[in-house]
This record gives C-alpha cells, structure tokens and sequence, in this order.
C-alpha cells in the first residue's frame, strides 16, 4: 500500500506539479486542497501519512491551525514556502521546509523522509474506526 500525501496549495499549477510528481513517484495524493477547510474535509475522507502545507494561502490566510493539528495527531508535515523562517511561528521552526522555487528531487526527499518516519502510522479514515 503506497503513502498517502496530502498537498495543501492554493496556487493551481503548483499544486498540479505537486500532484503530478508525488503519483509518479508512486505515491497516493489527497487533493490538492486550495484552503485550509477543503484540506480538513479531505484528512476526515481519507487517511493520511504526510502533508505538504502552503504556508500563505493567500485570501484563504495561514496554514498553521492545520499544522496544528496534524502535529497533534502526529502526522508529519513540511511546510511549502517562499518566506523566511523567522517569520514562522516558533513552535514551527524546526518543521521540515521545502523552499520555492523547488526541484522534483528536492521534494521527493522530503516527502520520502516523513513518510519513512518509523513512530508515524497511517491515520484511519472515520469509517475505518472501531468505536
């Protein structure tokens, strides 16, 4: 079973490539989620292993409320991002970055390094859940 990846962009080509490139790989993609309410409806659908977060969504605002959660959730994440570190928040800091413009390889690094994290499991989708 490949790992799924959630790709939260809210520019459309970037997060086309994104797409394109994490299926090519082999990989399972959520969305890509133009907003940060489209990203939770698709992390409640489906079960995720990591996600690639747009910091500046443009109108749609910040990443960070959702960073939050998949953190508390322990669900790797890496931030996509023009913007420098300082103007993450401090709990953030040490999150994994991918810096636009960015290659394939790059990318593809990443991406392996959080789904290759060992304490991380795949989080159940609700219909999946025994309660």
């Amino acid at each position: 079973m490949s790992s799924s990846v959630l790709i939260l962009e809210d520019d459309r080509l970037t997060g086309q490539m994104l797409s394109d490139l994490l299926r090519e790989a082999g990989y399972q993609v959520v969305g890509p989620a133009a907003s940060v309410q489209r990203a939770l409806v698709l992390v409640t659908e489906h079960g995720i292993n990591a996600a690639l977060l747009d910091i500046d969504l443009g109108a749609e605002g910040l990443c960070f409320g959702l960073a939050t959660m998949l953190q508390a959730q322990h669900i790797p994440f890496a931030f996509l991002t023009a913007y420098s570190d300082r103007l993450t928040p401090i709990e953030f800091r040490e999150s994994p970055r991918i810096e636009k413009p960015f290659s394939h390889e790059g990318v593809l690094t990443v991406v392996r390094h959080l789904v290759e994290e060992p304490m991380r499991s795949p989080r159940p989708r609700p219909q999946d859940s025994h309660i």
